[in-house]
């Protein structure tokens, strides 16, 4: 995670940004979904991050992780299918 300078100039408001994005990450991680557990998230803020409320940042990261989690489904099953071929 890297939110620079040019998100928010304030190390505050940098700071809130991050506070967020660990905690629901956090929350997105003890959910069983069934995901691979050993991958990276990169997440990198925009400026208007920076103008959000803490509830907007978190519906859209809930919406990331979502994302992500059904990618991870989608490779996870074409894992098993050539696993089957093979």
């Amino acid at each position: 995670m890297a939110v620079s300078r040019k998100v928010d100039r304030r190390a505050v408001g940098r700071n809130r940004i991050k506070r967020i994005i660990r905690e629901r990450f956090r929350q997105w991680c003890a959910k069983p979904h069934g995901a691979d557990p050993y991958f990276d998230v990169v997440v990198l803020p925009r400026p208007r991050a920076a103008q959000a409320d803490s509830a907007a940042l978190a519906c859209s990261l809930e919406r990331l992780w979502q994302r992500i989690g059904s990618r991870d489904d989608d490779a996870a099953r074409a894992r098993r299918a050539m696993r089957k071929l093979n």
